[in-house]
């Protein structure tokens, strides 16, 4: 569970791998440009063409900007413009002051895998989707390496680049596409319905529960939710009788508002398999003036049963009296406090089943 003073969660937008960015880091590295995804601030108008954050392309689209053939030979050679894929460049900012190289170290252009994303994008009707999407939108934690996802619409062509993209074919509504960073990606919404037809239950609870959370704006700089419950039902209708439609159906039903973390909402639906009463997620347990005095991850409020779920022991003096101090306010309310480990939920969550059911079970739970 987060609290306000816990550290910021660590940031899931796509970043550099070794992957994609073989042979590549060392060019970047001889003119100091942080291999980065660009920065989200648009680049000022009044800057120079030069001096402006660039942007994946492809081939035919540099030619028939004006590029010639030799030209792109010797840039890619000479590492002015690199080449991340068979027809696909990115050519690097050339700065002829020193105003403008503060302006690119500012701005920084974009990692080579997002730079691949933009050529990929850039024209056509081709979106990221699925996998790729779910990186991008913080859906998912998986390593943004290539493949990438990219779906062209019916009745086009499939994308076909081996070791590049996985090219998808489905008709989706331009209201259910945005740009992100250059990017043509789908939404977060209809990422979901993409990805939880192909995935198991829980991973699809899993993925539904972060769409819908409520954000925490220091940390996340947002204040709204990726999608609501609403337009994932939507963006899943609309996928008409795709495969195991029926399993992400599921998902979404499971789905509740106020998870924070993967491990809590694979702890719930393994008290919903279990047969246990449904806990509430983070609800406020406040004292008589209305004051909170703490937030379960999940609460069986008739119980008055507290779970608490820490993935790794806490060694940081501040978060040990942390600690104290909520299982101190957790004892003063009349609640019971269980704690669950990382160890209780591998290698299944068993161990963490039975502990809260003792719990349960002592104050009453009749399962």
């Amino acid at each position: 569970m987060r609290q306000p003073d816990d550290e910021p969660p660590i940031s899931t937008s796509l970043r550099p791998e070794v992957a994609i960015a073989q042979g590549l880091a060392c060019h970047m590295s001889m003119i100091d440009i942080p291999l980065t995804a660009p920065d989200s601030t648009p680049p000022d108008s009044t800057l120079t063409h030069a001096s402006r954050i660039p942007e994946g392309r492809r081939r035919r689209r540099l030619l028939r900007d004006g590029l010639s053939e030799s030209r792109l030979r010797r840039d890619a050679e000479t590492g002015t413009t690199l080449r991340l894929a068979h027809g696909l460049y990115l050519p690097l900012p050339r700065a002829t002051s020193a105003e403008e190289v503060d302006e690119i170290l500012r701005l920084r252009p974009p990692s080579p895998e997002w730079a691949t994303l933009q050529a990929l994008t850039a024209e056509g009707p081709h979106v990221v989707s699925h996998g790729t999407a779910a990186i991008i939108h913080g859906l998912s934690d998986a390593a943004p390496t290539a493949p990438f996802h990219i779906t062209s619409p019916r009745p086009g062509r499939q994308m076909r680049r081996p070791g590049v993209v996985v090219g998808h074919r489905s008709a989706i509504p331009e209201e259910q596409t945005m740009e992100v960073q250059g990017v043509r990606v789908t939404t977060p919404a209809r990422t979901w319905a993409d990805c939880a037809t192909q995935m198991r239950l829980v991973e699809a609870l899993v993925m539904a529960d972060r769409a819908i959370r409520h954000p925490w704006p220091e940390w996340e700089g947002r204040t709204q939710p990726l999608a609501t419950p609403a337009e994932l039902d939507l963006a899943l209708r609309r996928k008409g009788r795709a495969r195991d439609v029926r399993t992400a159906r599921a998902a979404l039903l499971l789905s509740r508002i106020g998870s924070d973390s993967p491990p809590e909402t694979r702890l719930r639906y393994a008290f919903h398999r279990a047969g246990l009463p449904e806990p509430e997620v983070n609800i406020p347990v406040v004292d008589e003036s209305g004051r909170i005095l703490f937030r379960p991850d999940l609460g069986f409020r008739r119980y008055k049963v507290s779970v608490q779920y820490d993935g790794e022991p806490h060694s940081d003096p501040r978060r040990v009296r942390k600690d104290v101090r909520r299982g101190e306010s957790t004892d003063g309310a009349g609640w019971l406090q269980v704690l669950i480990t990382a160890d209780h939920m591998h290698p299944s969550p068993e161990a963490a089943v039975e502990k809260t059911k003792r719990a349960l079970r002592s104050r009453g739970w009749g399962g």
